[in-house]
């Protein structure tokens, strides 16, 4: 991923809480800030179910020199479940540059569909629904935290405008207003306040090390129209911004529609860089049809390379709908030959396999870093360097033996 990706999701979609391993329970909070809250988080879950289409802009600055980048994200919630698939284009000449979906420098797609994980790379064409990756994660067996899916949901590109903030590395517990629950002082100030022609409540809430202040907006649903996040740790500081929030109505319902995110990285008083990010959301539909979507749904083709979350190290392929390991035949031989080779040689044809050893001054390649050259001095320099090899190649040949059997089983998902 990108460095403006990168410094977006670690930074920029609201705030870095770096202080999180020191949280408590709020040991004050005002009834009428909690009261407020409570609101604010029960109009923040009407968009737990949704589909929805955003446009990012990205812009970061870097020792006065300016990158741009951009986003296009669909989101299919459905409470717990999510369908996330975004197109990333890096390193653009301008904030407004044209882009096409064909011409994505990265196509992504992530699904927790209840039972499984997909996280799908560079997947090939337009259809969004069909995961054609050419390498896959899938993880099978163990299903993500609730920790892992807060972290998928605040750091999704539009995740701003849901009511979430990136809490990394901090523990992801939910909405902004579920962490700012969590600070040791929680109020609210004795008079409202007018952001862009609306009436505010203003929650403020602070730790040792940090100060978030909410804008809560009461002409628009108790949503947040307003946010500022001030963390120092150590030498470190983070001041983040959210607001030019808009709002469109849909039922009861009403749904921040647009915002700005922009802040800035400080160390040792000096400003190391800045960021902005422009977040459009150009549809959403909080009542939808996800079987007619295809919504957690995936597809894969034959030939896609797939890992196994809970199996790292081995390679499946896709085959006939089950995930088949992945073996290179010829590599597999190679080892085989030169395990029954060592495994068969006397010892004086195994020590004179071995190139003599580099020592003192002539030993110029022993930890240079080189690899090919440090290998040998390394074995030489023991008396015990056989056997360890002996029992390696024998492991290795164990394990391929064991691929092989497994060729035949497939794994049905």
């Amino acid at each position: 991923m990108g460095a403006i990706m990168r410094f977006c999701y670690g930074v920029g979609l609201a705030a870095i809480l770096m202080c999180s391993n020191q949280w408590v329970r709020a040991a004050t909070i005002d009834p009428q800030a909690k009261d407020l809250l409570d609101k604010t988080l029960a109009a923040q879950e009407q968009l737990n179910t949704q589909i929805s289409r955003s446009e990012i802009a990205s812009e970061v600055n870097r020792n006065g020199k300016r990158e741009y980048s951009a986003q296009t994200v669909e989101m299919r919630r459905d409470k717990e479940r999510y369908d996330q698939i975004r197109w990333e284009w890096y390193s653009l000449p301008s904030p407004g540059a044209p882009r096409a979906i064909g011409a994505a420098d990265a196509a992504i797609r992530q699904v927790w569909n209840g039972t499984q994980l997909f996280d799908g790379w560079n997947f090939k064409g337009t259809d969004v629904y069909d995961i054609q990756a050419n390498e896959i994660t899938l993880q099978q067996h163990k299903p993500p935290g609730q920790a892992d899916r807060n972290k998928t949901l605040a750091e999704y590109p539009a995740a701003a405008l849901d009511g979430y903030v990136a809490l990394t590395p901090a523990p992801y517990d939910g909405r902004t207003v579920e962490t700012v629950q969590k600070l040791d002082q929680v109020s609210v100030r004795a008079q409202t306040e007018t952001i862009d022609g609306s009436t505010c409540y203003v929650v403020d809430a602070l730790s040792a090390q940090q100060h978030i202040t909410l804008w809560i907006d009461k002409d628009h649903g108790y949503q947040i129209s307003q946010a500022k996040y001030d963390v120092q740790t150590g030498k470190t500081g983070l001041s983040a911004w959210f607001g030019n929030a808009h709002f469109e109505k849909q039922g009861e319902t009403w749904v921040p529609t647009e915002g700005t995110v922009h802040n800035t990285w400080s160390k040792d008083g000096k400003v190391i860089s800045d960021g902005t990010m422009q977040i459009r959301r150009t549809m959403i539909d909080l009542h939808p049809d996800f079987a007619a979507v295809g919504a957690f749904e995936t597809k894969l083709r034959d030939g896609t390379f797939v890992h196994i979350f809970e199996a790292p190290g081995v390679k499946y392929v896709w085959q006939g709908g089950k995930l088949i390991p992945y073996v290179d035949d010829k590599a597999v031989a190679s080892i085989e030959t030169t395990a029954v080779a060592m495994m068969t040689a006397t010892p004086a044809q195994r020590r004179d396999a071995v190139p003599p050893a580099k020592t003192g001054s002539g030993c110029s390649d022993c930890g240079s870093g080189n690899v090919e050259s440090d290998v040998a001095p390394s074995m030489t320099h023991t008396t015990t360097r056989w056997p360890w090899l002996v029992l390696a190649t024998a492991a290795a040949v164990a394990v391929m033996a064991g691929v092989r059997r497994s060729r035949s089983i497939g794994t049905q998902v």
